[in-house]
């Protein structure tokens, strides 16, 4: 009885770590359950343009302790959640040549840290393409119908805002930044 005894230590702890294995793999939908987030995740989006509402990147600024979705859209609803994309202009970390990225920012937290940034000052994205590094070039204050959003040179991104960006009522003017590729 001796002799068969070491085959079954063997196979009992075979079992043993097929049964660990097994319930591992059991349990990681059920973990993945637990984990919280605060933020909308980031998702490869395929080839085609992403739907209203997506998360399209994040902005961050660290100094400002900005850290702010950018949705795709310009809809009511959308603005409503935080900064949106225009379509039609190239995605956030797409830019290139003469495609720019163009992100209108409502009246919020994010619309007045936004409002302090200086030039020279650096903007990161998290964008659907890689993080991707800014600085801030250009600060215009224009009325609604002087904005114009063309590019004036490759590589850029221009945020707009309404200015002044904590002012109660209707503002009257467009904050314009232009962020080109560090």
């Amino acid at each position: 009885m001796k002799t068969h005894r070491p085959y079954f230590h063997r196979a009992a702890q075979v079992l043993a770590a097929v049964g660990i294995a097994l319930g591992l793999l059991a349990a990681a939908p059920v973990a993945q359950g637990f984990r919280t987030t605060a933020e909308p995740r980031l998702q490869a989006i395929p080839l085609a343009q992403p739907a209203e509402g997506d998360v399209v990147a994040w902005l961050s600024v660290p100094r400002l302790s900005l850290e702010a979705p950018i949705y795709e859209g310009i809809g009511s609803p959308t603005l409503a959640r935080g900064a949106g994309h225009i379509p039609g202009t190239a995605l956030p970390g797409e830019e290139g040549g003469k495609n720019h990225s163009v992100l209108a920012l409502p009246r919020d937290s994010a619309a007045a840290a936004v409002s302090e940034l200086r030039l020279g000052e650096i903007v990161t994205m998290r964008t659907l393409f890689g993080v991707r590094t800014y600085r801030v070039a250009e600060r215009r204050v224009l009325s609604p119908e002087a904005l114009n959003i063309a590019p004036t040179r490759s590589l850029q991104v221009t945020l707009v805002t309404p200015y002044p960006a904590d002012s109660l009522g209707p503002a009257p003017l467009r904050l314009a930044l232009v962020l080109e590729k560090n």
